[in-house]
């Protein structure tokens, strides 16, 4: 797994603390389960875009958003 598609998760996590909102709102904001939502966030399993367009929609957020905060993700995992 390419590492862009290794930070999604982690920039989705991020994403979502960032906007002081826990999961189980965002969850049902998108319509899947929190422990679905955690899977998502810790990188166990990857939200198809339809899913992933729905979460972004839930954190009023654009796909931009989330390249920014994958952008960020993968630096700090560099160091």
């Amino acid at each position: 797994m390419s590492t862009l598609l290794r930070s999604i998760g982690p920039a989705l996590r991020l994403m979502r603390r960032k906007c002081g909102v826990q999961q189980v709102e965002i969850a049902r904001r998108a319509a899947v389960t929190k422990a679905m939502l955690s899977a998502y966030e810790n990188g166990k399993r990857l939200p198809s875009l339809r899913t992933l367009s729905k979460l972004l929609g839930a954190l009023d957020a654009s796909l931009l958003d989330l390249g920014r905060f994958v952008e960020h993700v993968e630096q700090a995992q560099r160091g």
